[in-house]
């Protein structure tokens, strides 16, 4: 992100101050404990609601699924849960959904930091 907002095409990542709050990140990875993501995720959520982070005090929001989800929006879901024989009729509505682009961004970034980014380190995670 810091390459891009800099204009840096080549993602010069040496050239980037690094990752801000990046000791306060270590330590809640390393602290937050759970039997469940939710219950994770709504400690995380509370850390940014308090101002554990340099961006200060936020108050933020998720819904996985059901209605007023991404998911909702995108292809019209309204169950919490999935049963693997939904099917939903293609919209055009869906190509430009935020659940789209979202997921779309996730698997290029993932391409990207497997592809280029680590290897520049010597890191390979085929």
């Amino acid at each position: 992100m810091q390459c891009f907002k800099a204009k840096d095409l080549l993602m010069n990542l040496d050239a980037m101050p690094g990752l801000p709050d990046k000791d306060k990140i270590y330590s809640l990875i390393k602290s937050i404990k759970g039997n469940s993501g939710e219950e994770r995720h709504k400690k995380w959520i509370a850390e940014i609601e308090k101002g554990s982070f340099s961006f200060g005090s936020a108050k933020v929001s998720y819904i996985a699924k059901g209605k007023d989800s991404w998911k909702h929006k995108a292809i019209g879901q309204t169950s919490v849960t999935d049963t693997g024989r939904e099917v939903f009729p293609f919209s055009d509505k869906f190509m430009k959904s935020n659940w789209k682009r979202f997921h779309d961004a996730l698997q290029g970034h993932r391409f990207d930091v497997l592809h280029d980014v680590l290897p520049k380190y010597g890191i390979s995670a085929a």
